[in-house]
């Protein structure tokens, strides 16, 4: 097994049945998992002056991971019908076939380059 570049990284190996190890808690400062900062406790609520409720929200820094628990939250999920799910899987298909004839294609031209 050889280590990735970086101060802590994941070790990899040339066989994909051996398992990989991660040590990403040595590394200093990590923030993304196991919550290695301190929450950070809100600001209690206080009453809003009206030119406050004109000014932009404060920005949230979300992972991409959060934001889809956010949106499963906030947004309906589509009901399919069998008609609706065959034509979904139908433009799937085709779409990841014309995306594979295309690199094969691609492929085969650099191939072809002496």
């Amino acid at each position: 097994m050889r280590p990735a570049p970086g101060a802590g990284g994941t070790t990899t190996s040339r066989w994909s049945s051996s398992p990989a190890t991660s040590w990403s808690a040595c590394t200093v400062g990590s923030t993304r998992e196991r919550g290695a900062c301190a929450a950070v406790p809100l600001p209690p609520t206080t009453t809003v002056s009206p030119l406050a409720l004109l000014l932009p929200p404060a920005p949230l820094h979300l992972s991409l991971a959060r934001v889809r628990v956010l949106l499963r939250a906030c947004l309906p999920l589509p009901v399919l019908t069998v008609p609706q799910a065959l034509a979904l899987i139908r433009y799937h298909q085709r779409h990841k076939y014309a995306a594979y004839q295309a690199h094969r294609a691609r492929h085969l031209r650099w191939l072809a380059d002496p």
